[in-house]
């Protein structure tokens, strides 16, 4: 006699048993070589306050944009010429927008972005 239970059914229960867990609204995601610099400002973000997640799969920028679509509401890109300025592009994946903010605003600009999407 055994017991088995799909990990699909078992995620599927996690959000009624644990009412308050709120799924990452903020995902981080990077160029190629920007890896450690990407988990290390959704860190910063967590002890913050926010909900955030970053790829640690080494994924591709399309697949990370891809993942940050099903379990996200904006996406912070990490790389580039905004990231030499000190600024992350914070895509808005429910609105499609993309802009360019300094890390100095980030904390206000995500709060306006996810007060609006409440």
């Amino acid at each position: 006699v055994g017991f088995g239970m799909g990990i699909e059914r078992l995620l599927s229960a996690v959000p009624a048993a644990l009412p308050g867990l709120e799924p990452s609204r903020i995902y981080v995601a990077h160029l190629p070589g920007l890896k450690r610099e990407a988990y290390r400002l959704a860190l910063d973000l967590r002890d913050r306050g926010f909900a955030a997640d970053a790829d640690v799969l080494g994924r591709s920028l399309k697949s990370q944009l891809k993942d940050a679509g099903r379990r996200a509401v904006i996406a912070l890109i990490v790389g580039g010429e905004e990231w030499e300025r000190e600024e992350v592009a914070l895509r808005d994946l429910k609105q499609g927008t993309q802009t360019a903010v300094p890390l100095t605003a980030l904390d206000r600009a995500l709060k306006n972005r996810l007060w609006e999407d409440k």
